[in-house]
């Protein structure tokens, strides 16, 4: 049952069940070819998703859309603490109701070892968004350690223009910490053209992995890790969206997590998590 009601809204909850039936397939090939400090990648794919929804009195919709995506990947290690990342992506697409487009997207990254074990990532990429069969591609999923792939939920075919900037530090037995922020501006199809939405994502962290002589005397045979994350994303819209009617939209995330592995494959992973989150939402 789609049921969200908030005192925005005004929703009651409806008298009918939704059915909805997706089947997606993709093919895809690849070639790679590596040399010392040289990576470069070429592929392709073809993509079909159809899609069904029962709403109730003998009303079915069905939807069904291509892609045809091609790409090219290079990365060089200019020096040992500069890696560039560079490439181009053209994407086809189309769907039932008449939706045409061809997108080209270049992309660029940067991880520079500014200080000792202290690592500054930058990239500018654009991508166009469309279904993938189990959430996975063998196209590159990051750029400068970006990802590129995101489960809008805003429909097929937005195309994201990404600035990203972030650091990470190693400090030695085992912690790291480092933070990043993406900015996405995505033009969304609506009836022939273009909604423009801003995000911005926001990551920081913290880990250890801990040492094997304190878990050693304790946990024989075990590893452990400890992570701290926050993140926040902010949803800015040019119109309401959704059931909910959002225009804008922050949730915020702290997650403390433990993770315990053992020799024999065994794991454990035991999280705490904080949420929360504050909207604004009209018509």
């Amino acid at each position: 049952v789609i049921w969200l009601p908030t005192p925005y809204n005004g929703l009651t909850e409806p008298t009918f069940n939704n059915k909805f039936v997706s089947h997606i397939s993709t093919h895809e090939a690849q070639y790679v070819f590596h040399a010392s400090g040289f990576n470069l990648q070429l592929g392709s794919a073809e993509g079909d998703s159809a899609a069904s929804n029962d709403i109730g009195g003998g009303t079915i919709n069905r939807t069904r859309n291509r892609a045809w995506p091609a790409y090219t990947y290079v990365r060089y290690e200019l020096f040992p603490q500069l890696l560039v990342e560079a490439g181009v992506s053209k994407d086809r697409q189309n769907d039932d109701a008449g939706f045409r487009q061809r997108y080209s997207n270049p992309k660029v990254g940067l991880r520079w070892q500014v200080v000792p074990n202290g690592t500054l990532r930058l990239a500018s990429f654009r991508v166009v968004n469309r279904f993938l069969a189990n959430s996975a591609t063998l196209e590159p999923s990051q750029v400068g350690g970006f990802n590129q792939f995101y489960n809008d939920g805003l429909g097929f075919g937005i195309r994201a223009r990404n600035k990203g900037v972030g650091w990470d530090q190693t400090l030695g037995h085992g912690v790291s910490y480092g933070a990043e922020t993406l900015q996405r501006t995505l033009d969304v199809p609506v009836s022939g053209s273009y909604n423009i939405f801003d995000e911005r994502n926001k990551r920081a962290y913290l880990n250890w992995a801990i040492p094997t002589q304190i878990l050693k005397p304790m946990l024989p045979g075990w590893e452990g890790a400890l992570s701290l994350v926050y993140d926040s994303q902010t949803y800015r819209r040019n119109q309401a969206t959704g059931i909910e009617q959002i225009r804008e939209y922050t949730p915020r995330h702290l997650r403390l997590a433990a993770t315990l592995a053992h020799s024999s494959g065994l794991g454990l992973n035991l999280a705490f998590n904080r949420v929360s989150a504050k909207g604004i939402y009209h018509e």
